[in-house]
């Protein structure tokens, strides 16, 4: 029996980079038009477009999910206080 190898273990489990809005909203807990509004009122990370040079696509935005930790551990912090 082959010997797997824990870096083996972990590029199998690892988290994606980047988020689409549909994985935003389950990660974390908010509905599409909530994040929306956030981003309006410049409170939360702008995605990025990285569909403009595929072909044949619509818009496709990413966040990156390092980004999205960091807004979200700061937005927490927030709320705790009572700055919010």
């Amino acid at each position: 029996m082959p010997i797997r190898h824990l870096s083996d273990a972990k590029k199998n489990t690892a988290s994606p980079r980047f988020m689409r809005i549909n994985n935003l909203t389950s990660y974390l807990a908010f509905s599409k038009s909530y994040i929306n509004t956030l981003i309006k009122a410049g409170k939360f990370p702008v995605g990025v477009n990285i569909g403009s040079n595929l072909k044949n696509s619509g818009k496709v935005v990413v966040w990156e999910k390092r980004i999205i930790d960091q807004w979200a551990d700061k937005y927490i912090n927030i709320k705790d206080n009572g700055n919010a």
